[in-house]
């Protein structure tokens, strides 16, 4: 649909075809043995791949219905810094791995 910007803010309200895809996508994780995961995750993760590799910060915004740059910005920051902590704990639990 043209023109048609997604809802970005967390709070906003979410319709019955929103929640259903939700649980559709979690079912579908849960049945291939994916480890948990929100679709919400990967659309942060989406995020934070296309600024990693140059794509315009208002680019993206306008493709994940935020009304700026500054909120694309943001989720990006937090999510790099989730992942940097994941993959420190990741590295910390594989055997014979000399602890920095």
């Amino acid at each position: 649909m043209a023109g048609h910007r997604a809802r970005a803010h967390p709070g906003a309200r979410r319709g019955v075809a929103s929640r259903l895809g939700d649980r559709y996508f979690e079912r579908q994780a849960f049945a291939a043995h994916l480890p948990p995961v929100r679709l919400h995750d990967i659309r942060h993760a989406h995020i934070s791949h296309l600024l990693a590799n140059g794509v315009d910060a208002r680019i993206i915004s306008d493709r994940v219905g935020h009304s700026g740059t500054q909120m694309t910005r943001d989720n990006a920051a937090v999510a790099a810094e989730v992942s940097q902590e994941a993959a420190e704990r990741a590295v910390a639990i594989i055997p014979g791995r000399a602890r920095r």
